[in-house]
């Protein structure tokens, strides 16, 4: 499922999250070590979103399908891991803003996993996500050159990189849970 058909589904559910902000935190997740499974992920869903049981009822299948297809990138060994964000296609500002909102979830999902200010990281894994909280923070010109799709474009590997090093690190940690 593309960025697109996602965030039509969840424009009929009247779900308020993006489908950047939802994949975000679904990464965030896998990042820092947490296993969802059956009812487990529907009740990480339901605590996550802070959206009505119905809404995750409706929407279950696709975001299970989502988090599984996340999973097996992220432990693939190809490398294959990226961020679901609008088609390139897609204007530059809608890009950057979904961008901001993915990396908004991704540090969502951390927290959600049990990352805290407690848990041990590494230089690397902070500077990532003091990268990460400026990247929230992102806005665009109306005015686009050439060079400001090479910077995006470079920014989009820069957190499909960082992402990987901080699943790499915390991923293994002994604190991760699986919720059944």
């Amino acid at each position: 499922m593309n960025y697109e058909q996602l965030t039509e589904l969840f424009r009929i559910e009247h779900l308020d999250e993006t489908a950047a902000d939802v994949h975000g935190m679904l990464c965030g997740r896998i990042a820092g070590g947490q296993h969802l499974e059956g009812t487990g992920f529907k009740q990480a869903m339901l605590e996550s979103l802070g959206c009505e049981e119905e809404i995750i009822d409706n929407l279950l299948e696709p975001l299970l399908d989502l988090y599984r297809y996340s999973l097996a990138r992220f432990n693939d060994g190809l490398l294959a891991f990226q961020p679901l964000l609008p088609a390139d296609d897609a204007e530059l500002a809608s890009r950057v803003s979904a961008l901001g909102e993915w990396c908004q979830g991704f540090i969502s999902g951390l927290g959600d996993s049990g990352l805290s200010n407690e848990t041990p990281i590494s230089d690397e894994v902070a500077a990532t996500l003091e990268d990460f909280m400026a990247i929230t923070q992102a806005g665009f010109d109306d005015d686009v050159a050439e060079e400001d799709e090479r910077d995006f474009m470079e920014l989009t590997e820069y957190v499909r990189v960082a992402v990987m090093l901080v699943h790499a690190e915390l991923a293994g940690v002994d604190r991760h849970q699986v919720l059944h």
